[in-house]
């Protein structure tokens, strides 16, 4: 099992130039505790990410969680990183560890595509910004297979911007394809 971690604009987007194109540090720490948050301190949990996404980290890798990269490249990986050919692969490795607790996607936007239509999707954990940053990199629509809006923050607001935390499931048919 997998949850899914996400922001987007309000059209869905992501990122922009390989680049987030907000800056909400209460999202950032909203992002870091839901990442690094075990029950049990012997644990702790893995992020499974594609080749951009690690790229544009400021800080490699990601503190207190097991990193893992999908890229078909070769990768210079030197602090304990993972990288993996296949999203499954990286499930499959993930899912033999007896130490990590939870297993996060956190990105880009060829990962999600693949993970939402996933049968070991459990939550997508979904900060919705409400403005337009012209972005070049989308989160799929799931509007329409929302099966369960479990959690609804409050709307709040930083830097101007109005944001919601939502967690959700989904109602996904196996023969879906997800228009890109």
């Amino acid at each position: 099992m997998f949850d899914i971690i996400v922001a987007t604009d309000q059209n869905n987007g992501i990122g922009k130039d390989n680049s987030m194109p907000w800056q909400l540090k209460s999202d950032l720490k909203y992002f870091f505790k839901m990442t690094t948050q075990v029950s049990n301190p012997a644990y702790q949990n893995a992020i499974i990410m594609g080749r951009n996404t690690y790229n544009s980290l400021p800080v490699k890798p990601l503190s207190k969680r097991l990193n893992i990269v999908l890229s078909r490249q070769d990768m210079d990986l030197t602090n304990g990183e993972l990288a993996f050919n296949s999203f499954d692969e990286a499930l499959n490795y993930v899912e033999k560890l007896d130490y990590i607790e939870n297993t996060w996607v956190i990105g880009g936007g060829v990962l999600y595509a693949t993970a939402v239509q996933h049968q070991k999707l459990r939550y997508v954990y979904h900060t919705k910004i409400m403005a337009d940053f012209n972005c070049d990199t989308f989160f799929p629509d799931l509007s329409n297979f929302v099966k369960n809006d479990l959690v609804n923050s409050e709307i709040l607001e930083e830097n101007n911007l109005r944001f919601q935390y939502t967690k959700y499931s989904l109602n996904l048919s196996p023969k879906l394809t997800l228009a890109k």
